[in-house]
């Protein structure tokens, strides 16, 4: 019903650019790492299922387009500024117009942008776009269309990579390491529902162990207790002796995570005292790794903790 392009910004995509940061919002959608990877999608032309498509490159079905522009550019979104929205409901709308075809489809060609910067960035364009979402939301519709892209956009990440996101499906499907990842079918089966995305990837310490124990979730960084909004499906890996929030004591930080995170946190133990099962109440959610009992501290945590880094990195193992 609608299908997209990738895009690719004249300066960004010289060569002198690679891997430096881009203004493109969906990284997903920057077209110079499509070639630079010359994933099969790319290079064969195949279309990707997927649950987002931006408004500046599109091609919408003629029936489609009137049905629901009818319905979205009512009086009170026309009356401002912001094209905020509309795109990011779309790909649902269309699921529910025709819902026996694909909704929409990523034609791997990039499109050139120009990048012009003619649309004005300022606090007011951001204020009237967050009012333009807040109307949509109220109605029931729309926000159903609106949540459909939800998970995608999580799993995708605003600021990812098509690199970050093979690396993500090739943990989903656990193709091994070496092995081409048949990113079509990974996008298929997030679009069809069945699978289920993994969650956001915090930590408080142990880095490297985290993302190899989680290389599925969507990293983003140190877990900061920002009142942003997390889900059951996230996870934080956090050494049980640091102080992750400004308590002044771990106790009070293990206690304030148990808390205010509604996800699983997974405790690195480091020393040959204290355990989460000491914890009760907060022991429904964690977990540990690391010595358990002080008998067991002759045996070295550092190798503890490589083993079960290697452990989860072996092919055979990721099922």
């Amino acid at each position: 019903v609608i299908t997209g392009a990738l895009y690719q910004g004249l300066e960004e995509s010289l060569a002198r650019n690679l891997g430096k940061p881009k203004r493109q919002y969906y990284e997903f959608h920057e077209g110079q790492m499509w070639k630079y990877l010359s994933v099969e999608e790319y290079t064969s032309l195949v279309p990707i299922p997927t649950l987002f498509i931006e408004q500046g490159f599109a091609l919408l079905e003629a029936e489609f387009a009137a049905w629901y522009f009818e319905q979205v550019l009512d009086p009170h979104f026309l009356s401002q500024v912001s094209d905020w929205g509309i795109d990011k409901m779309w790909c649902g709308a269309a699921k529910s117009f025709r819902p026996n075809s694909p909704s929409c489809n990523l034609v791997p060609i990039p499109v050139t942008h120009d990048d012009s910067r003619q649309l004005p960035v300022s606090d007011d364009n951001d204020r009237s776009g967050r009012m333009i979402f807040k109307h949509f939301r109220e109605t029931p519709r729309f926000r159903d269309w609106m949540d459909g892209m939800t998970e995608w956009e999580e799993f995708v990440g605003k600021k990812s990579s098509l690199k970050d996101v093979l690396d993500r499906c090739k943990a989903l499907l656990y193709s091994g390491k070496q092995a081409p990842t048949d990113l079509s079918r990974c996008a298929s089966l997030i679009v069809e529902g069945e699978v289920e995305i993994p969650g956001n990837l915090y930590v408080c310490g142990w880095d490297t162990l985290a993302l190899n124990l989680f290389p599925d979730h969507t990293y983003k960084g140190p877990w900061l207790a920002d009142g942003k909004f997390y889900t059951e499906k996230d996870v934080i890996v956090a050494d049980l002796h640091m102080s992750c929030v400004s308590t002044g004591h771990w106790q009070k930080s293990f206690e304030y995570m148990a808390q205010n995170f509604p996800g699983k946190i997974v405790y690195v133990n480091g020393e040959s005292h204290d355990n989460i099962a000491e914890y009760g109440e907060f022991y429904e959610r964690s977990f540990q790794i690391g010595p358990w009992h002080e008998t067991e501290y002759k045996h070295s945590t550092q190798v503890y903790v490589a083993a079960m880094t290697l452990f989860v990195v072996e092919e055979e193992q990721w099922g």
